[in-house]
């Protein structure tokens, strides 16, 4: 029996040269994980159509829209709390669902859930805000959980979660840096 590492570190074996080669994570065991992935049951959310609300309008983001929410993001966390590379915004498109609020052209809203329903991202211009935007994205979105960061320099959001119906699920803090409240809302 020969035993020897690939160039990507994995435990090669076979029992003679021209046998079958076997690798530590056989090609069935990938395959199957990626299909216990794929049959992940997510929940089912009303559609979100464009609408306008408050004279602001409110739409599900496009690609175009990338640029301006980098600027928005950039803008009004940047070197305070929140560094989100091009990439991983990139990434929202392709695995989330991103709403935008908009005075005329301007971005002044944003908010991110997941496909399991929890929401991860919601900023609304400091300008802005007390004007019902927040509220109004949270509806939209109806998120299940939200995590929430509560060390912002813009101020603890908790209070606005709590006032919507949001109450946190444990004392316990995730997060890299322990700074993420997990909230959720009792549904009836």
């Amino acid at each position: 029996m020969v035993i020897a590492l690939t160039k990507s570190g994995c435990k090669r074996w076979g029992f003679v040269e021209k046998d079958p080669v076997f690798y530590s994570a056989p090609k069935h065991h990938i395959q199957k994980k990626r299909q216990e992935r794929a049959l992940k049951t997510y929940p089912v959310f009303p559609p979100i159509h464009a609408h306008d609300f408050n004279g602001h309008h409110y739409r599900l983001a496009v690609l175009s829209d990338l640029e301006p929410i980098i600027k928005f993001v950039d803008r009004l966390l940047a070197g305070k709390d929140f560094f989100c590379p091009r990439g991983q915004h990139l990434g929202y498109f392709k695995y989330k669902t991103i709403v935008v609020t908009l005075d005329d052209e301007k971005l002044i809203g944003w908010a991110v859930r997941q496909k399991n329903g929890s929401l991860i991202h919601l900023l609304v211009d400091t300008d802005y805000r007390g004007m019902g935007i927040g509220t109004h994205l949270l509806k939209i979105l109806d998120p299940l959980f939200i995590r929430s960061k509560f060390d912002q320099s813009t101020g603890d959001p908790f209070p606005f979660y709590e006032k919507h119906g949001y109450h946190k699920t444990s004392d316990e803090r995730i997060g890299k840096h322990k700074n993420i409240d997990l909230l959720a809302k009792a549904r009836g």
